[in-house]
């Protein structure tokens, strides 16, 4: 018995030896099995982040290459929306990304560098994807990636005509909201916007009788817009904004005068001469008060002014002379017109067709004849003119 109990001793303290020993063989394959699964599953999880990581990265960028060349349409200042990009400043789409940070030539509305410095790793960086792959970009309306192996495409517009054949349409009134009707020949609309070559163009258009304009074919952007009212020179400017696809609409584009106001009773004409409504003015010439009005030939022939009646209803304004632009009709310095005389030129003016000029009915007196002190005249006063080949006008001098 005593025996048999020192050979079960011995049994397990051998046991407990080849324990201490280590694994066996086959225990270390297993582990080394168990190892190389868990690293390889590890690697592919981190190549998916990295690749999600690129991808993302790639996104990102083309939305900034897109913003180099169009513009952020949520950069705005005022209500007004102030980034067109390469577009806006140019007038076209870029034929390669360098464009975007060099001027492709000398173009003198070129207003780059167009790229943020995101990209700062070297001077190229901007042109490249996350794998080190060059973005392919060829003057289109899209910029792809393709360095994962499959194309990841930025579409930066529907079709370049959204960016570079758009409208622009507005309406022309005076300051009390008529439109010009007859004198719409009158007026003349400019936009000046980039051409695509690197300089400004200018378009003019005439409105139509409701004061109408418009203009196509042109690139988005902010444009220089003015109204220039050719019988005063009366210029007015503003800018429109160009949106893509949709265009640009100015609204109404207002002058500062009633300048077509006859139809509201403010003036009027008859037969060829017509009378520039919003002209009317008072300036002082040396001592004396002047009253200055300017007419318009809106006939096809010349007219020939034999004489001119000005008639008010203010007692004790007489003037002392009449000219017609700087032509002399009367003048006396005893012998005053008195409102309804006749001032009988000698020679004839002759008022071509489409001429504009200013009547001058000056050197105003209080009393006829020689003598009398100077005076002024009243502001709301009506007048009317006739002329020798019967036409008449007629308006109110508002100082």
């Amino acid at each position: 018995m005593v025996t048999h109990i020192k050979l079960n001793h011995r049994a397990r303290s051998k046991s407990l030896r080849d324990c201490e020993l280590g694994f066996t063989l086959g225990e270390i394959v297993i582990v080394i099995v168990i190892i190389g699964i868990l690293a390889t599953v590890a690697l592919r999880t981190m190549s998916g982040a990295v690749d999600n990581s690129r991808h993302q990265e790639a996104l990102e960028e083309l939305e900034l290459l897109s913003e180099a060349i169009i513009g952020n349409p949520e950069l705005v200042s005022g209500g007004v929306r102030t980034d067109f990009g390469y577009v806006g400043d140019v007038g076209a789409l870029p034929t390669s990304l360098d464009n975007l940070v060099t001027n492709p030539g000398g173009y003198a509305t070129w207003n780059g560098p167009y790229i943020r410095y995101d990209f700062n790793e070297d001077a190229n960086d901007f042109k490249t994807d996350p794998w080190g792959v060059e973005y392919t970009y060829s003057g289109s309306v899209s910029i792809q990636s393709t360095g994962s192996g499959s194309s990841i495409t930025k579409n930066f517009s529907n079709s370049s005509a959204n960016l570079l054949a758009t409208s622009v349409r507005g309406t022309i009134l005076d300051r009390n909201g008529t439109p010009p009707g007859s004198y719409a020949d009158n007026i003349s609309v400019q936009l000046s916007y980039p051409n695509g070559s690197g300089a400004l163009t200018t378009l003019s258009v005439n409105p139509n009788s409701s004061g109408a304009f418009s203009f196509s074919e042109i690139p988005v952007g902010n444009h220089n817009i003015s109204a220039i009212y050719q019988i005063v020179n009366d210029t007015l400017t503003n800018f429109v904004t160009v949106f893509p696809r949709t265009g640009g609409f100015t609204g109404i584009l207002r002058f500062g005068t009633d300048h077509w106001i006859d139809s509201l009773g403010g003036g009027s004409g008859s037969s060829g001469i017509q009378y520039v409504p919003g002209t009317a003015s008072i300036l002082p010439s040396g001592s004396h008060k002047d009253l200055y009005f300017d007419i318009y030939n809106s006939g096809t022939t010349a007219i020939s002014l034999n004489w001119i009646v000005v008639t008010h209803a203010i007692g004790g304004i007489f003037a002392l002379h009449l000219n017609v632009s700087v032509t002399t009709i009367f003048s006396d310095n005893c012998d005053k017109l008195a409102p309804g005389d006749t001032a009988v030129a000698s020679p004839a003016y002759a008022l071509n067709p489409n001429d504009t000029v200013t009547v001058n009915y000056g050197s105003i007196k209080s009393i006829e004849g020689c003598g009398g002190a100077t005076t002024g005249i009243p502001d709301n006063t009506d007048f009317s003119v006739d002329f020798s080949d019967g036409s008449s006008i007629s308006f109110t001098g508002v100082w």
